[in-house]
C-alpha cells in the first residue's frame, strides 16, 4: 500500500485518481487531503476507494505486532465517541462488504489474508455515537474490537508507534479495499516555482475550479498544497468570477451572444479615412479604417477614436476590431473560448479586471467623452494623453487606486461627439487647449463615420433569436393569466 514502493504493490494502488485532474497526476495526488504525517510517512485519502494487490507479503508474525498495538474495548457507545482510530476484525467476508458497511464511520481501510478481514476506520472529528449495528456485517458483528491510541498530535511514542503501526498493517494483507492511501516519502509543501508551472500548465477556467475546491475543503483538512493554491491564486475570483465582472470581458460565449460581426462583413472600410497628426511632417497622416485594424505597427501605438451620429455602425465595427485582435493575439496557448477583449465605458470599472489587463488585450470605451465628468471623474489633458498613448501606457487615476494600462494593449473609443474638440472638451481657439489638443491628435487616429458602415442584408435579417422571443412572449402570457386569476381571487375574497 505504500505510494513509494511500486515493486510491493500494484501500481493501481498508488493513485488517488477523483479529484478531476487525471492528466496532472501532481495536482490530482495533491488534492488528496492528509489525515497523518509523520516523518517519511503521509496517510492521504483518495476520493473514490481502490482494490489492491499486495505483491509481497509480511510474515504471519506480524499480526501479533499489530494486535500488541491495539487496546481491545468497545467503540460503539456514548463512551466511544470521541475515539479518532478504530481496528475491527472479521471472518469470512469481502473486503468490499466490510468496506460497504464501515464506510459511514469514516475512511476506511480493509484487509483480507485468508479467512481474517481486518478493518482500519478513521473518524474525521465526528463525536456522533457509533452503534453496535453500524458494525455489523452480512449478520457478522466483529470478532475483535479496539482502538489505536495513537493520533496525529499524541505523544513522541505515539506518533512513532502509529507510524509503525501503519508500515505493518500496509504490507500485512493479500487483498485491500480502501479509500486511504499510505505513503512513504510524501515529499515537502510545494515550492513558488512549482505553482507558478502548474498555474501556466492549467487553463483559466481549470485554475478557476482547482481555487474553488482548494476553498470547500475544511480549513483544518488543508494540505499544504491547498493553502499555496488559496494564497498565491487569489487573483482568480476577482479576474473572472462573473460577479466581478463588472465592466465585461467579451469572450466566445459572449461574442456569440451579442452577435459580432468580422471586419469583412462591413461595407466602406477601406475608403473609410481617419486622420492622425504627425509631428515630424507636420501635417496629418490618412490611413483607412480596414488598414488600421489590420497593421499592428498602427493599433498597437496608437488609438482610435470613431465619432458620428448613432446608428451608424460605431459599436458593432469597434467589437469586431476588438475581437479580430483577441482572437489573433491572445493565439499562444490559450484556447479560442477564453480569448477576450474588455469593454467598458469608464476607468474606474476596468479595477474589477485589472490582473486580466494583459499587453494582449483589447480594450473598447463604449459611448465614452472625455468631457463628460460623470464618466471621467478624474480628467485632464495628461490622463487623456495616457488612455489614447497605446505603445507606452501608464497608470490612470481612478477611485481609490489607480488602473495600470500595459504597454501595446490597443484601445478603441466611440462617441456621437460631433469632433475632437467636442470629444475631449478643449477647445482649438484656447492657446493652452490648442497645445494641446495637438499632442492628443498625435496619439489616435480619428475616424468620422457620418454615413452607415452596416451591409443592409444583416441589418434587414437582424440578429434576433427566435427561440428566446418565443419564450419571451410565453412567459407574458403566463404572466398576465397569474395576474388576471390573483385580482380574481381577490375580488372573491373582497365579496365574502
Amino acid at each position: 500500500m505504500f505510494a513509494s514502493t511500486p515493486a510491493e504493490v500494484a501500481v493501481d494502488a498508488l493513485t488517488t485518481e477523483g479529484y478531476g485532474y487525471h492528466h496532472i497526476k501532481e495536482v490530482d495526488r495533491a488534492m488528496a487531503p492528509v489525515i497523518f504525517h509523520y516523518n517519511d510517512t503521509a496517510v492521504r485519502v483518495a476520493k473514490q476507494p481502490q482494490t489492491m494487490k499486495n505483491i509481497k507479503l509480511a510474515d504471519e508474525r506480524v499480526y501479533t505486532d499489530i494486535i500488541g498495538m491495539v487496546t481491545e474495548s468497545a467503540v460503539s457507545g456514548r463512551a466511544a465517541r470521541y475515539l479518532r482510530w478504530l481496528f475491527l476484525e472479521y471472518k469470512n467476508l469481502s473486503p468490499q462488504d466490510v468496506y460497504n458497511a464501515l464506510r459511514p464511520l469514516g475512511d476506511c481501510c480493509v484487509l483480507k489474508r485468508g479467512r481474517q478481514i481486518l478493518a482500519l476506520v478513521h473518524r474525521r472529528g465526528t463525536h456522533k455515537t457509533v452503534g453496535a449495528d453500524m458494525l455489523v456485517v452480512r449478520d457478522t458483528p466483529p470478532s475483535r474490537q479496539g482502538r489505536l491510541n495513537i493520533n496525529s498530535q499524541g505523544r513522541k511514542g505515539q506518533v512513532d508507534g502509529m507510524n509503525t503501526f501503519l508500515e505493518q498493517f500496509s504490507y500485512y494483507g493479500e487483498e485491500y479495499h480502501s479509500n486511504i492511501v499510505i505513503e512513504k516519502n510524501p515529499g515537502g509543501p510545494p515550492t513558488f516555482a512549482s505553482l507558478l508551472d502548474l498555474c501556466r500548465s492549467l487553463t483559466k477556467s481549470q485554475l478557476l475550479t482547482l481555487r474553488a475546491e482548494c476553498a470547500m475543503v475544511d480549513v483544518k483538512m488543508r494540505t499544504p498544497f491547498q493553502k499555496a493554491v488559496i494564497s498565491t491564486t487569489s487573483h482568480v475570483d476577482q479576474a473572472m468570477m462573473p460577479s466581478e465582472n463588472k465592466c465585461g470581458k467579451v469572450d466566445r460565449a459572449v461574442a456569440v451572444k451579442i452577435g459580432i460581426l468580422g471586419l469583412d462583413e462591413f461595407v466602406g472600410l477601406d475608403r473609410l479615412m481617419g486622420q492622425r497628426f504627425d509631428e515630424q511632417s507636420g501635417a496629418d497622416v490618412s490611413v483607412s479604417l480596414l488598414t488600421y485594424a489590420t497593421s499592428p505597427r498602427l493599433f498597437r501605438r496608437y488609438a482610435a477614436v470613431l465619432l458620428g451620429p448613432p446608428g451608424k455602425g460605431k459599436s458593432p465595427v469597434a467589437r469586431s476590431m476588438c475581437y479580430t485582435w483577441a482572437m489573433g493575439l491572445q493565439s499562444d496557448g490559450t484556447p479560442e473560448e477564453e480569448r477576450y477583449f474588455v469593454e467598458t465605458s469608464e476607468v474606474d470599472s476596468l479595477k474589477s479586471v485589472q490582473r486580466s489587463l494583459l499587453r494582449d488585450t483589447p480594450i473598447y470605451f463604449e459611448e465614452c467623452s472625455f468631457s463628460d465628468s460623470c464618466q471621467f471623474q478624474h480628467m485632464s489633458p495628461n490622463i487623456m494623453k495616457l488612455l489614447l498613448q497605446i505603445y507606452a501606457g501608464g497608470n490612470v487615476r481612478a477611485r481609490n487606486h489607480n488602473v495600470y494600462l500595459p504597454p501595446g494593449a490597443p484601445r478603441v473609443f466611440s462617441s456621437n461627439a460631433f469632433g475632437l474638440e467636442q470629444f475631449t472638451g478643449l477647445k482649438a481657439y484656447n492657446p493652452s487647449d490648442a497645445r494641446e489638443l495637438v499632442a492628443v491628435r498625435k496619439r489616435c487616429f480619428v475616424f468620422q463615420v457620418p454615413d452607415s458602415i452596416m451591409n443592409p442584408e444583416l441589418v434587414a435579417a437582424g440578429q434576433d433569436d427566435e427561440q428566446e422571443i418565443n419564450r419571451d412572449e410565453e412567459a407574458i402570457a403566463a404572466g398576465m393569466t397569474a395576474v388576471a386569476r390573483w385580482r380574481k381571487a381577490r375580488s372573491t375574497t373582497a365579496a365574502r
